[in-house]
């Protein structure tokens, strides 16, 4: 993809609060935008995901569920093409290959699993919080969970600037 984008999980845009990741319910304006690079180094659809200024990138921390994404600063190494930890790395599964309704023809829906968790481990949003109107966490879900979809919807010029990126709350 390699075009900054408002990622979704499900109809809620992703943002950060204090180097972590949600999916904002209410507090829209504070949604972050993204770059997908692909990285083919590392697979058949493997990606990283960086802040649209590529200072920070999704990470997962840990491999066990209920794990937070964190987004910080990515290590690459001093290789060309760059190599990143296998915690960097996301599979980026489109979910359809054909115009999905009620999307615009320009946005993508996919599933994303860590490198560094099992084969059947996505990220995602879990159900039991769904109850509540506060910012949802996006975890690591366990083994065989039915995977969030996440949608990435292109920026207009301007948006990534006046984004609420780094949102200290």
């Amino acid at each position: 993809m390699n075009a900054t984008v408002t990622l979704y999980a499900g109809n809620a845009p992703l943002g950060v609060i204090d180097e972590r990741l949600f999916a904002l319910l209410t507090d829209h304006d504070q949604a972050a935008q993204w770059v997908i690079t692909p990285v083919p180094q590392h697979g058949e659809d493997a990606v990283i995901i960086q802040s649209h200024d590529r200072s920070t990138g999704m990470l997962l921390p840990d491999q066990q569920p209920g794990t937070q994404v964190a987004v910080r600063p990515l290590i690459a190494g001093h290789s060309y093409p760059p190599t990143y930890p296998p915690n960097e790395v996301w599979t980026a599964t489109t979910l359809t290959g054909q115009a999905v309704p009620g999307l615009a023809p320009d946005t993508a829906a996919f599933t994303l699993r860590p490198h560094s968790a099992g084969p059947d481990q996505y990220i995602g949003r879990r159900r039991v919080e769904e109850l509540s109107m506060l910012p949802k966490r996006i975890v690591l879900l366990a083994g065989g969970t039915d995977p969030t979809p996440f949608i990435a919807v292109p920026t207009r010029p301007g948006d990534a600037e006046s984004s609420g990126e780094n949102a200290d709350g």
